[in-house]
């Protein structure tokens, strides 16, 4: 997945580092992934979605289709399921983390 990540850059005649800063994240994010062969978070890809829209997201996750989402009608669609597939996942991990640092205050003022 990450080389495909990378790939992005390549499309858009962007180095590395502008895309790193373009989704935020940290200098050498994407080479550190790639060595220890990793994957991104969905804070990423959703960042990824959001920056770059024209980027085939169903691409990026499954290596099928094409990097551009004008290709096809289907891959828009794809994409747009994916997407929302995405804000979903983050929006439910944002959940349960707001719930565990709430849980780790409220020991801490029962003390």
């Amino acid at each position: 997945m990450i080389e495909r990540i990378t790939e992005i850059a390549k499309n858009k005649g962007i180095s590395l580092r502008k895309l790193e800063i373009s989704i935020g994240v940290s200098n050498g994010y994407l080479n550190s992934m790639k060595t220890n062969n990793s994957i991104p978070g969905g804070d990423v890809l959703y960042k990824i979605s959001n920056t770059y829209p024209d980027i085939n997201m169903n691409w990026i996750l499954t290596g099928e289709g094409s990097i551009d989402t004008k290709d096809s009608e289907a891959t828009s669609k794809k994409q747009l399921e994916l997407s929302t597939m995405i804000r979903m996942i983050i929006r439910e991990e944002n959940e349960i983390l707001k719930k565990e640092i709430e849980g780790i205050l409220n020991k801490g003022e029962s003390k």
